[in-house]
């Protein structure tokens, strides 16, 4: 069923089938890789990781020396199907914008940002960021004065307590 529909949206009229191949050189510009049939057919040239360029939707970008299954849909057109180890995975719906990869996680929309790597979790609107919201608020708490019926009181009892917590924010939250 699959194969007949693909054949109808291709209109080409040759038969489809796949290889699987090993990958040698990763584009991710252009989306696509180099990669030589495990068959020891021909190498074949800047196989695309989409049907077509104008698809987004998901994308998985193969590790170099890892194992792709190429489906023809034609003599001239090939496009990856399934990769065994991603590099890098994109998924873009509407404006957002989601990739993970071995240094971490991102969301993008228009003006906000989102990411965790090992320096720690980002969220940014705009030039705005958690952290130095965080860090605005415990620097001003430290620096309180009440006035009361004695005059005004500058010394906060617990200073060491909220210089911990900023440190731990500090170490939890990143700027970019």
């Amino acid at each position: 069923m699959i194969i007949q529909s693909l054949q109808k949206l291709t209109a080409t009229g040759e038969q489809l089938y796949a290889k699987i191949c090993t990958v040698h050189r990763v584009d991710k510009e252009k989306k696509c890789c180099d990669v030589m049939p495990v068959d020891g057919s021909a190498e074949l040239f800047e196989v695309p990781f989409h049907p077509s360029e104008a698809d987004a939707g998901l994308c998985l970008y193969p590790a170099v020396n890892s194992h792709v299954l190429v489906v023809f849909t034609g003599k001239h057109h090939a496009c990856i199907c399934q990769v065994s180890e991603v590099d890098l995975m994109k998924l873009v719906i509407h404006q957002l914008e989601f990739s993970i990869d071995k240094e971490g996680l991102r969301l993008k929309k228009e003006n906000l940002a989102f990411s965790v790597d090992k320096d720690g979790f980002l969220l940014k609107k705009d030039s705005e960021t958690l952290k130095k919201l965080m860090d605005d608020l415990l620097t001003e708490i430290q620096e309180m004065v009440f006035t009361t019926s004695q005059g005004p009181t500058t010394l906060l009892q617990n200073a060491a307590k909220f210089q911990a917590i900023q440190t731990r924010f500090n170490s939890f939250l990143k700027d970019e």
